[in-house]
């Protein structure tokens, strides 16, 4: 019973760092680009993300999450040239692995 209710908090608080992050951090970035840029980024990301998905196995989650911001890093730096933070180029990725996987999963 306590494992079920550890469980139970530790979802709660993910969600709303979650709604946190996608209240007050997407914004700020955003506000940081262009239109342009902000929808090249994401499509970039998606592709990044595809890309890991099909290079790496669901337990190398640890090197997937690498390429990715390694991939992310390199585009922001010689497409976009615009400065991000790890934390937020991390939260840019956890929005996209979300989309794609509500994508992937329509009944979830």
């Amino acid at each position: 019973m306590n494992g079920e209710l550890l469980t139970t908090i530790i979802l709660a608080i993910i969600s709303i760092a979650g709604a946190l992050v996608s209240a007050y951090v997407i914004p700020f970035i955003k506000s940081k680009t262009t239109a342009g840029d902000w929808d090249r980024l994401i499509e970039f990301v998606k592709i990044a993300v595809r890309c890991a998905n099909q290079i790496y196995t669901p337990e190398e989650w640890k090197e997937k999450k690498e390429y990715v911001v390694n991939q992310v890093q390199a585009f922001i730096l010689t497409s976009l040239k615009i400065e991000l933070t790890l934390e937020q180029i991390d939260t840019i990725i956890e929005g996209v692995v979300n989309e794609i996987k509500k994508m992937d999963n329509p009944n979830n």
